[in-house]
């Protein structure tokens, strides 16, 4: 509007300097308080969209430096003076290294912001804005200059002005009409490809009635001209027409000509329309994810007030959004104990966010006074005042490893008492005397001890001084570790408990304690400071792939293989990916180590024969290890040969499957010598490939939703399979902790919840699978179901025979959930329990449709259900949650006790119900 307004003004002859068209000063006006409101008072809301549409669609060179004059972004408009992509992160010395004029006005050394390159012939005029952040601090500088060559040409030559003014109309990308107070067209002025409703011959002498308006539009056009007209107003609206079948949005500005005329400007507005509504699209995409990431989650603003809540948070709390959100603080939930830490946290955040712990554990309160041990993860939402934070309950968790510590604790207590030494030093630190169990510690003789100086011990002797020191201030210390040696100069860790020894007199004659053997529990120590490091480490690889797009997923791996291989500290770590024949498998991303080559270029398109042999073994495996690559088998020759072309020593890989077929895989090679990996390093290869499985599968689905005209199916299948993904690693954690706990209870504990886990995640694995998204064929189901129990349990269907007798019957979710968790618990009891002291027996499901419904019966030939084992007051938790399961089914419960047991449930399909 600002350049027509110029325009005008130029061809009325009221500016003061004759023949000096002043419509290229509208321009650079316009573009000047364009930049002053996207940067300086955030009129767009910068966002990543408007904000790179807004740089890439400038005619105006832009280049913006940080507070250290880095470039930090840089418009495609700036190539006119060759400065483009590749400069990005110089400074700006090396940016103008070739440019003097700019450099010199950027330092302020020269005022003149026009100049003249004669290495481009161009004319520039050159500006700079400081730019500042919402709380006015300064955080970088806006360099502009756009091409004014046109201009000062044109006033060289006043012979060109009328042919400039019409050139810049032109160019004005907008649509012009003149019209009479009736709606006649008088004149035009169009553009080749513009979208009109009447063909440009047609257009003068046609009534605004003609454009095939709506009874609506047309009242209100036909008004806007006549406001327009007699109050002397510009008129601003927007309006639609039917062209060629389809919609079309414009938006129209009106200026009075005369008392019978007016201009109206013209401008099609369907690309704006299709940019609101991808944005109100994704908002409802992301709101979806949010609502259903399966764990409580909730965002809350800079005084911590609660503004969004998902269900999962509802439930944890035993409250509602209504209750929660924009009434309810973050704050108000932690225990009175926590609260003080989280209280300084949030301060460090609205500080620093940067600096702020973003995971930590705490206690939380919920609305019936529960108390919650919680993993917290909270984070900062870029370009706003808010915050989101994910609430992972670890109560049983943390319960189950007070027993153990408890336990241990006792073990220990009992076991290592007899173990402790105990001496005796005079105050110069010769030993007295001492227990004889040092030779258990240290390989020493006791005689050969007692005389010698206790210094020569400590690894540390400034340890030995500090103990002695809060020996004379406390008179006692207790629990005070050091390193010793042994008599093979190898460190040992020990406990001393100490005090000092006196004589009758009361005078200090030396120290007397007991040592403790402590290296065992140091080295748990480390191992568990490993593990959570490992664990922190997979938490921020899976955190750093949520949300990821397609463009950025091979930055992402990369980063990933990096941090994973320096972890590890081998050096080199790598993935392969099949084509999609199957046939040809080529290295897509690489890591080295400093001082190792890359081998990436040389490992592309490797036919079968030369990786033949590793695919067969991960397909049946999942992974595979050799410490020595010289003593791989001979049916493997063709690895074994690629291996040692690119020396490698050892190597360890795993597979990437995608649908239970191996696409390719995630390896690491150590060069530089041999490598055994351990179980750990080994369970962490194998939930990365499950990591790296889920983010490429996440890619591949991306990209396939871009070209599917079925977003909405799409999407939902995405969202069963990230949920059976989520289950799928939430499952393998388990079976990871499994591993590490030595009681029974806790490993079958833990066992039974993996199974629950699975058994949901079959039903989601079916539904993306399946070409319905709101059902599943359960026969097929309780096939996969199954198999997987009896794999869990190492049960041989030799031996425990499974009979499945299943009509192929499609069942929806809420069906399928409870069901699933039933057919689990009573196939697991069967396999734990019917079948004691037995090495075979029947085991019997049936799925079939009756009259008035369906029916599930679960039978085995095993020993029998007790007569005193009643379900309905049963306190096991696997009874208690069929007997709940089937009530929500609303089915009929028959348990039969003859020949075995059998549990059989008449229940019709759960009828859908409307989310909130």
């Amino acid at each position: 509007m600002i350049p027509l307004i110029f325009s005008l003004i130029y061809a009325s002859g009221l500016f003061p300097v004759p023949g000096l068209d002043i419509t290229p000063f509208g321009l650079i006006f316009s573009i000047v308080l364009l930049f002053l409101g996207v940067f300086r008072y955030n009129l767009l809301d910068i966002n990543k969209i408007a904000h790179e549409f807004l740089l890439h669609n400038i005619k105006s060179g832009v280049l913006i430096f940080d507070n250290n004059h880095k470039l930090l972004e840089v418009n495609p408009a700036a190539s006119m003076i060759d400065i483009n992509d590749d400069d990005l992160g110089n400074d700006v010395n090396t940016v103008l290294k070739n440019l003097g004029a700019l450099k010199s006005y950027y330092h302020k050394t020269s005022g003149d912001n026009e100049v003249f390159l004669k290495e481009y012939d161009l004319w520039l005029e050159l500006k700079i804005t400081e730019i500042y952040n919402h709380y006015d601090d300064h955080i970088g500088r806006l360099f502009r200059f756009a091409d004014i060559t046109s201009r000062r040409k044109t006033e060289d030559t006043l012979k060109l002005v009328e042919h400039k003014s019409k050139t810049i109309l032109e160019a004005i990308p907008d649509s012009m009409f003149i019209i009479r107070r009736d709606g006649t067209f008088v004149d035009y002025k169009t553009h080749t490809g513009d979208l009109l409703a009447i063909s440009p011959e047609k257009i003068v002498g046609s009534n605004i009635s003609n454009l095939g308006l709506t009874p609506y539009y047309l009242e209100l056009v036909g008004s806007k001209i006549k406001s327009a007209i007699d109050k002397s107003v510009r008129e601003e609206f927007e309006y639609e027409i039917e062209i060629k079948g389809e919609i079309n949005y414009f938006e129209a500005r009106l200026i009075k000509l005369n008392s019978y005329e007016v201009l109206a400007i013209i401008r099609n507005i369907n690309e704006m329309k299709g940019i609101q509504k991808s944005l109100l699209e994704s908002e409802s995409l992301y709101r979806t994810i949010f609502e259903n990431t399966g764990v409580p989650s909730a965002i809350f603003n800079k005084e911590g007030l609660f503004t969004l809540v998902n269900h999962k948070m509802t439930e944890f709390l035993h409250s509602s959004k209504e209750e929660l959100e924009f009434k309810k603080k973050w704050m108000e939930i932690a225990h009175p104990d926590d609260l003080p830490r989280m209280i300084r946290y949030n301060q460090i955040r609205q500080k620093n966010p940067g600096k702020a712990p973003n995971i930590y554990e705490s206690r939380l309160i919920d609305d019936n006074g529960e108390v919650h041990q919680t993993h917290i993860v909270v984070d900062h939402i870029p370009f706003l005042d808010e915050y989101v934070v994910s609430v992972l309950d670890i109560t049983p968790l943390k319960e189950a490893q007070k027993k153990l510590e408890e336990s241990e604790k006792n073990y220990r207590g009992i076991f290592e008492n007899v173990q402790d030494v105990i001496y005796q030093a005079d105050n110069d630190g010769n030993i007295i005397d001492i227990s004889p169990s040092i030779n258990r510690y240290s390989g020493f003789d006791r005689e050969k001890m007692i005389g010698s100086n206790i210094s020569s011990w400590y690894q540390h002797p400034e340890d030995r001084v500090e103990l002695l020191k809060q020996l004379k201030e406390k008179g006692e210390v207790t629990y005070y570790e050091v390193q010793l040696k042994n008599d093979l100069n190898e460190n040992f860790y020990v406990s001393i408990n100490a005090h000092l020894r006196h004589n009758k007199k009361g005078e200090i004659i030396g120290v007397e304690g007991s040592l403790r053997d402590i290296s065992k529990q140091k080295r748990t120590e480390k191992e568990i400071e490993y593990r959570l490091k490992l664990e922190s480490l997979l938490m921020d690889i899976s955190k750093n792939f949520i949300n990821k797009k397609p463009e950025m997923v091979d930055d992402a791996i990369n980063e990933a293989l990096q941090r994973i291989g320096e972890f590890m500290k081998v050096d080199r770590s790598y993935l392969f990916q099949l084509n999609p024949n199957g046939d040809l498998l080529s290295n897509t991303h690489e890591w080295c180590a400093p001082g190792i080559k890359s081998q990436i270029d040389n490992l592309q398109n490797l036919e079968k024969p030369v990786f033949d042999w590793i695919m067969k073994k991960l397909k049946s495996n999942g992974q595979i290890h050799f410490k020595s690559a010289q003593s791989m088998a001979d049916e493997a020759k063709f690895e074994r040969k690629l291996l040692l072309s690119k020396d490698t020593q050892s190597m360890t890989a795993v597979a990437l499957k995608i649908h239970g077929k191996v696409m390719g895989y995630v390896g690491f090679d150590t060069v530089k010598k041999e490598r055994s990996l351990n179980k750990e390093n080994i369970d962490l290869l194998i939930m990365m490939g499950e990591i790296f499985t889920n983010l490429l599968e996440k890619r591949n689905t991306e990209e396939d939703i871009q070209k599917s005209l079925k977003e909405k199916e799409v999407l939902l299948r995405e969202i069963h399979h990230r949920v059976k993904n989520n289950m799928q690693i939430i499952s393998s954690l388990l079976n990871l902790q499994v591993n590490y706990e030595e009681e029974e209870k806790v490993q079958q504990v833990l066992k039974e919840s993996q199974g629950r886990i699975k058994s949901m995640a079959i039903v989601h694995e079916k539904l993306y699978q399946s070409t319905s998204l709101s059902e599943i064929n359960f026969g097929s189901y309780l096939q996969q179901l199954i198999k997987d129990i009896y794999f869990s349990y190492g049960i041989s269907t030799e031996k425990i025979i499974p009979v499945l007798v299943a009509e192929d019957i499609n069942i929806n979710l809420d069906t399928a959930i409870p069901l699933g968790l039933i057919v689990n618990e009573l196939i697991t009891n069967s396999i734990k329990y019917a079948f004691k002291g037995r090495d075979n027996g029947t085991l019997e499901i049936t799925f079939q449709e009756i009259d008035d419904g369906l029916i599930l019966k679960v039978s085995d030939d095993g020993v029998g259900l007790g007569p005193d084992v009643d379900i309905d007051s049963s306190k096991t938790l696997g009874l208690k949650l069929v007997k709940n399961l089937a009530m929500q089914l609303d089915a009929d419960l028959e348990i039969g006790r003859d020949k075995g047991t059998s549990f059989t449930f008449k229940f019709k399909e759960i009828g859908y119900n409307d989310r909130i």
